[in-house]
């Protein structure tokens, strides 16, 4: 898991030429799993050879442990102190207090509130050290031990500073007290291979120094596959990460520690056998059995949205517990959710055996930042339930109709408020009201899906472009208030940057579109159940591998409106002034084609500029051009497609239920007695990717858009120039 600077750190605090006991921070909110870190530097106006005594609390009287801390017998020390809050405290503050030496001095607090830091910090690396005589230089050496980790510095200069140059680590706070004649910095510095760093700052005045430096080690999981095949027994504590699975006969065990804050892969069993878990939070992810048995799945503390999926024979039994988890049944067996209106909710069996149940899908709908989930259809009936994804993208809109009174108003309607919808026992749509309509039929509601909401929230970022976006604006957001989860996008192959895109001059969805328009790349943020829990994000190559059959009964038109097979592409081959020379930059320019597109329509150009880029290669060049390409496949579909049960399939031909798929996939039409087009020789299969899917709960029908879709009505028509590969405007 990745660390992250929360948005509630409060600001650096500097006493000047204090006598205080105490220096504490402002009032600030660290949320939930948490660490706090305060690093502190004393400088002292005299020579003072016994240091203070330092000890951190805040507010609610809890203590902080002490970490790495060094004096340097002559002005200066510097402490390091940590609190890890598993649940959040509330407005707290923190006061740092000093016995003994009380001089006039330079008093210096650095908080940092981390996310997605460890709850243990045991085996991080530490270290301290101190220079009694005068140097400009004022580094050491620490040797952290995982590659992510934050290491934090704080060091306390005897002299004043008027700058400080940072040595192998970035600067958060530094302070030069000219009324006593100390100066202090903190800074951090990113692990990326683990082993001895030398970290630190250099100036131009020679002083004395102290220094100290603490590694903050972040959540892990442990990688890969615990896998048995065959008859036997496959154990563990704490150690899947991954799958962790059994196929054959045998038994399959875990224990209290299983995935517990460790697991976000898979525990499955197939076959014959028993799959058993107990203790709290057993299975963070998906439990499974398939096959004839039983699941049995006991936890004692709050879900954190682990499905629990029957498919096979047998029984599916959750006791003690509220449905703040996907629940899933797929076979023959029995499925009872206890909804907080009271009674029982039909739910359809799921993937393995579907059917569209009308008025299955369930709206439930939580303030801002809690799980208080609430059903609309405690307020009155929800009729005319329509929600659709888009793909790049994700959840993109709901809309539908409570049959309540018009003068009724409810703060289950507050616009802001979370919404997710539910079928079959699990999430397949999540996103934010809108402001509600009233009308003679009832309450209107809308809302925003939640792979829309980086539409909201700008894409900031500290670090020299491009390095580290997209990871580093998405983890900002997020920790900001965008609803995603982001394993870590990285660095995908082929993700286009072109120039540098000033920090908060675009969208973080505008930065995502960026990378991957030009890279043969989408993205999408997935609320269904996958992958890691929560609406997680992931870039990805365009897919290609089929995972659909959509049996169609109606004709189906393509159009060479919008098709593209030829591209024309200028790039600056040759920088300006080279070596001081003086010469101008030169501009090239090369082209790409799909040759089997231009053998059966001849050439369809269009042209690119890519010279805002700076120089590259033709073969550079080129490369996009091919990435752009990999969009247009033979012609463009000239309509949508509509499908209700039956028609949409897996590639075994099983039907889905067409309630709880979404866009991303990757189609093949099976056309029922009409033609594939006007070839003698048609090019088989027609596959395309859903770039938008919609399903109406009250019709019953899915509306399945391609991703590559030209719309022939006289509107869309008069923009197509504008859709034919709409350049990206970048802000230089």
């Amino acid at each position: 898991m990745t660390l992250t600077l929360d948005g509630s750190t409060p600001a650096a605090v500097h006493l000047s030429a204090s006598t205080s006991a105490t220096a504490a921070t402002a009032s600030f909110s660290p949320p939930a799993g948490s660490l706090v870190v305060i690093a502190v530097n004393i400088g002292y106006k005299v020579t003072t050879a016994t240091g203070p005594g330092v000890t951190c609390a805040d507010s609610l009287s809890n203590s902080y442990t002490a970490g790495p801390s060094d004096y340097d017998t002559r002005f200066d020390g510097s402490w390091i102190f940590t609190r890890f809050y598993s649940s959040a405290p509330g407005s707290i503050t923190v006061t740092v207090t000093r016995t003994g030496a009380l001089g006039l001095s330079l008093y210096q607090l650095t908080p940092y509130v981390l996310t997605g830091a460890a709850a243990s910090q045991a085996g991080a690396a530490s270290a301290h050290t101190i220079n009694a005589t005068s140097g400009t230089t004022w580094t050491s050496s620490v040797s952290p031990t995982v590659a992510g980790s934050w290491n934090i510095v704080a060091a306390s200069i005897g002299n004043n500073q008027g700058s400080f140059t940072p040595a192998g680590l970035t600067t958060d706070e530094s302070y030069d007290d000219t009324s006593d004649g100390n100066s202090g910095a903190a800074g951090h510095f990113v692990t990326v291979t683990p082993g001895a760093a030398t970290l630190g700052w250099t100036g131009t005045t020679p002083a004395p120094f102290s220094w100290a430096a603490l590694e903050i080690l972040p959540v892990t999981t442990h990688a890969g596959a615990a896998a048995l095949s065959g008859t036997g027994t496959l154990t563990g504590a704490g150690v899947f990460a991954g799958a962790a699975a059994l196929s054959g006969t045998g038994t399959l065990t875990g224990t209290p520690a299983h995935l517990t804050s460790h697991g976000h892969g898979a525990a499955a069993l197939d076959g014959n056998g028993t799959l058993n878990g107990a203790g709290t939070g057993t299975f963070i992810q998906v439990a499974a059995l398939s096959g004839i048995g039983t699941l049995a799945a006991t936890w004692t503390g709050t879900l954190v949205q682990p499905p629990a999926t029957l498919a096979g024979a047998g029984t599916l039994q959750l006791s003690g517990v509220k449905l703040g988890f996907t629940a899933g049944l797929s076979g023959n067996g029995t499925l009872s959710v206890l909804q907080a209106t009271g009674g029982l909710r039909f739910a359809s069996p799921g993937a393995a055996t579907p059917y569209a149940y009308p008025l299955s899908s369930v709206v439930m709908v939580a303030p801002p930042g809690t799980t208080a989930w609430r059903p609309l259809g405690s307020v009155g009936t929800v009729t005319a339930l329509t929600y659709s994804f888009t793909c790049p993208g994700g959840a993109d809109k709901m809309s539908c109709t409570v049959m309540a009174p018009a003068a009724y108003r409810t703060q289950l309607f507050n616009p802001g408020w979370q919404v997710k919808i539910t079928r079959g026992g699990h999430q397949v749509w999540s996103g934010k009201l809108d402001e509600p309509v009233p009308g003679p039929s009832g309450w209107t509601l809308t809302a925003v899906g939640t792979g829309n909401r980086g539409q909201d929230f700008l894409a900031t970022y500290t670090s020299t472009w491009p390095h580290s976006e997209p990871d580093e604006p998405v983890d900002a957001a997020i920790s900001r208030g965008l609803p995603w989860v982001n394993p870590g996008v990285g660095s995908p192959a082929g993700a286009w940057y072109g120039q540098a895109v000033d920090t908060g001059a675009q969208t973080v969805s505008g930065l995502l579109s960026l990378i991957c328009t030009r890279g043969g790349l989408t993205w999408y943020v997935n609320s269904q159940p996958g992958g890691t829990p929560g609406d997680d994000l992931t870039v990805f190559p365009l897919p290609t591998a089929v995972n659909r059959l959509l049996v169609c009964t109606d004709p189906v038109p393509r159009t060479l409106g919008g098709d593209i097979n030829t591209i024309v592409l200028r790039y600056q081959s040759a920088a300006d002034d080279p070596g001081g020379t003086g010469a101008a930059a030169v501009f090239s320019t090369t082209s790409v084609q799909n040759s089997q597109s231009v053998a059966a329509h001849q050439v369809i150009e269009t042209y690119v500029d890519l010279s805002s880029a700076g120089t590259m290669t033709a073969a550079a060049a080129q490369a996009v051009g091919s990435s752009i390409l990999a969009i247009y496949q033979r012609a463009s579909f000239a309509g949508l497609f509509t499908a209700r049960y039956g028609q949409l399939t897996n590639t075994g031909g099983v039907p889905v239920d067409p309630g709880a798929d979404q866009a991303g996939t990757v189609v093949k039409l099976i056309l029922a007695d009409f033609g594939y087009g006007g070839e003698v020789t048609p090019q088989f299969p027609v596959t395309f990717i859903v770039g938008g899917y919609e399903w109406d709960d009250l019709a019953q029908t899915a509306t399945i858009t391609p991703y590559q879709n030209v719309d022939q009505s006289l509107t869309g028509l008069l923009s197509l120039a504008s859709t034919e590969l709409t350049p990206i405007t970048v802000v230089g």
